[in-house]
């Protein structure tokens, strides 16, 4: 998977440098595989994937819930550095059709201007859909939870990881 192929979330003419699996020891809340990268001018980044077999973007989604959390508290270290570090949520390619809704979030976060403007997008009654809006909700609810305080929409809707500190893939 990482070596001389495209891995996810590993940006173009980056290498990775080193591989470290159960991370949470590291300090790292996305543990199940931290991956330290470099880019071409040698600064180096660090990304940090929590793997799951089976997800669905609820609000009574324990697993959902705790992937997001933890990615969230790696995404408000002090340390976390937008553009070079970034947040994975992996998961089985079985869980694509329960996870459409968080991708589609997702997507819609990078393709708004600014955070407001996704919002309206989410909850726009005839531009999305009620699996959307409760992924969204999900997302919230989790990054709240985790950072034991409201989160406003421009902290979850950051264009270096929208829609919170995660981005999804399988």
């Amino acid at each position: 998977m990482c070596t001389e192929m495209p891995c996810v979330g590993v940006p173009d003419n980056f290498a990775i440098v080193k591989l470290t699996f159960q991370g949470r020891v590291h300090k790292h809340n996305t543990d199940d595989l931290v991956l330290t990268i470099a880019a071409p001018d040698g600064d180096t980044g660090t990304l940090r994937m929590q793997m799951k077999r089976a997800l669905t973007p609820t609000t009574k989604n324990s697993t959902f819930e705790e992937a997001i959390g933890l990615a969230w508290l790696d995404f408000k270290e002090g340390t976390f550095r937008r553009g070079l570090d970034a947040n994975f949520i992996v998961y089985q390619s079985a869980s694509a059709k329960s996870m459409e809704a968080a991708v589609e979030v997702s997507n819609m976060a990078s393709s708004s201007s600014d955070a407001a403007s996704w919002e309206v997008k989410v909850h726009a009654e005839r531009f999305s859909n009620e699996r959307n809006r409760e992924a969204y909700a999900a997302i919230k609810g989790a990054a709240e939870l985790y950072n034991k305080a409201p989160v406003t929409v421009d902290e979850r809707k950051h264009p270096a990881n929208p829609p919170s500190p995660s981005r999804l893939a399988h």
